[in-house]
C-alpha cells in the first residue's frame, strides 16, 4: 500500500513540473511577445514619422 502511495506522490510531483514547466514557458513567450511588439512601436514610430516626412518632401 505505502509503495503504490509513493508512486502516486512522485506521478503528480512530475506532473506538477511538467505544468510549472509549461507555465513557466508560457509567461516567457508572453513577455518575449510584449518586448517585441514594444520594440516595434518605439522603433516603428520614428521609423513611420521620418518615413512620412521623406515621403511629405
Amino acid at each position: 500500500m505505502e509503495s503504490r502511495e509513493e508512486a502516486e506522490l512522485k506521478t503528480l510531483t512530475e506532473k506538477e513540473k511538467r505544468y510549472t514547466r509549461l507555465s513557466w514557458l508560457i509567461i516567457w513567450a508572453t513577455l518575449g511577445i510584449l518586448g517585441l511588439v514594444a520594440l516595434m512601436v518605439f522603433v516603428g514610430i520614428p521609423l513611420m514619422i521620418t518615413m512620412m516626412a521623406f515621403v511629405s518632401r
